[in-house]
């Protein structure tokens, strides 16, 4: 049996073992939940490929059996893309995390495995009114530490700077993420239900880093990050660059990572004809793109700027 088989089976085993336990209630063929409207949602497989998510929530599921059964909050846990995980892959048909609140008149052809199971988990969503979302992701390549991805709103950005302090926040314009669809942070933020993306390393297993994370999100309070107590001095990052592929092919230099400083004029990448391209700004790099994920998309990443909330009052 392959790791991936395992942490899958493990989880159904630990499904069955939440069963008997008080407040229980299954609210999918991969979720449940311990409570009728519970604290925190925990979401992992948005991405198929994005593994430790699920890793993660085994271990959570593990310590909160061996805690007497007493969860320091309540909470629900939800498998979102099985089938892509089954296959190591991002998705089935299209990025399930552009396929929430899709138009009515989208084409039948579109309309594969992330078109619905996205409604299907809109429906959970709805029903279970969780007062707090936190979605479990990885990036594609390696990231200096974990971090947090949540529009720029202050509430969110004082909720994660609660569920940790050293992982830097990089914030989004709340008018959307991306242009090619809905992400399930976008639809949760819809329903007035704060929700917040972690992403925790390159994608792969990582034992002792997922016993970490398992170890912050235990110990969570609750009650500080669906309230944040009010602070002034937060500082955070906005994504403020977009680096636009301008001519099809151009690439970046290999070895870029997430949260990796750059300077204004820094040598990014290079186009076909050997022109160099800059950067726009003081920053960090988000998401650098190489490989196939390079070549279809128009994007070779973004730079987000450093932030505070005078900053956010003086712009609203």
């Amino acid at each position: 049996m392959t790791q991936h088989e395992a942490e899958l089976e493990k989880f159904k085993t630990l499904h069955n073992r939440f069963r008997v336990q008080p407040g229980y209630k299954s609210i999918d063929h991969h979720g449940f939940t311990m409570s009728e409207n519970p604290d925190i949602l925990f979401t992992a497989l948005v991405h198929g490929n994005e593994v430790i998510g699920l890793q993660v929530l085994n271990l959570f599921l593990e310590k909160t059996l061996k805690s007497n059964h007493k969860a320091p909050y309540t909470f629900a846990v939800l498998l979102c893309n099985v089938p892509a995980y089954d296959k190591n892959q991002r998705f089935i048909n299209k990025d399930l995390n552009r396929s929430f609140q899709a138009p009515i008149d989208t084409p039948k052809i579109e309309k594969g495995q992330e078109y619905y199971r996205a409604q299907q988990i809109e429906d959970i969503i709805q029903n279970l009114q969780p007062r707090f979302i936190i979605d479990l992701h990885q990036t594609t390549e390696p990231t200096l530490s974990p971090f947090f991805m949540l529009p720029e709103e202050e509430s969110l950005v004082l909720s994660a700077s609660v569920i940790c302090k050293e992982w830097p926040i990089i914030t989004f314009d709340p008018s959307g993420f991306s242009k090619d669809g809905k992400t399930l942070m976008e639809f949760a933020r819809g329903e007035n239900i704060p929700a917040l993306v972690i992403e925790i390393s390159q994608n792969g297993f990582d034992l002792n880093l997922a016993k970490s994370i398992c170890e912050q999100l235990f110990y969570l309070n609750a009650e500080a990050i669906i309230t944040p107590p009010k602070k002034d001095d937060v500082s955070y990052f906005k994504i403020t660059q977009h680096l636009t592929k301008f001519i099809v092919g151009s690439e970046l230099m290999p070895g870029f990572q997430n949260l990796q400083p750059v300077k204004e004029n820094d040598i990014l990448g290079i186009t076909p004809a050997g022109n160099e391209y800059f950067c726009p700004a003081d920053g960090i790099f988000i998401f650098p793109k190489y490989g196939h994920q390079a070549e279809v998309s128009t994007e070779l990443g973004l730079i987000a700027t450093p932030r505070n909330f005078l900053q956010l009052k003086a712009d609203s």
